[in-house]
C-alpha cells in the first residue's frame, strides 16, 4: 500500500500499531524507510520510553500518551507534553 500511495503522489504514509496507542513495528519502519520517498509518520503508541525507536520517522502522531492515564478521554498533562518534547529535543542534536 504504501508503493501505491508513492506512485499516486500522496503527500507521505503513515505507519500505525494493530490499535490506537499499540506501537508499529520497528521492523516495517526501517524497511518503509528503505523503501520509499515519501515523508514516513508514525500514526500510535509512540511514549517517552520507545521514542527512540520511532525517532527517524519525518514526524510523530502523538495522542493518547499525553492525555492523563494514558486515556484518550482524560485532559492532557502538559508535563508529560514537556518531558516528552525535552526527550526529543535532546535525541534531535
Amino acid at each position: 500500500m504504501a508503493k501505491a500511495a508513492e506512485f499516486f503522489l500522496s503527500d507521505g504514509v503513515i505507519l500505525t500499531g494493530p490499535e490506537t496507542g499499540v506501537p508499529a513495528s520497528t521492523k516495517e519502519l526501517q524497511v518503509m524507510k528503505e523503501s520509499l520517498k515519501l515523508p514516513l509518520l508514525i500514526g500510535s503508541g509512540v511514549d517517552y520510553n520507545n521514542i527512540e525507536q520511532f525517532i527517524s520517522a519525518n514526524a510523530l502522531i502523538v495522542g493518547s500518551y499525553f492525555k492523563e492515564d494514558g486515556n484518550w478521554m482524560k485532559p492532557v498533562s502538559f508535563e508529560k507534553v514537556r518531558n516528552f518534547m525535552s526527550k526529543v529535543e535532546r535525541l534531535r542534536k
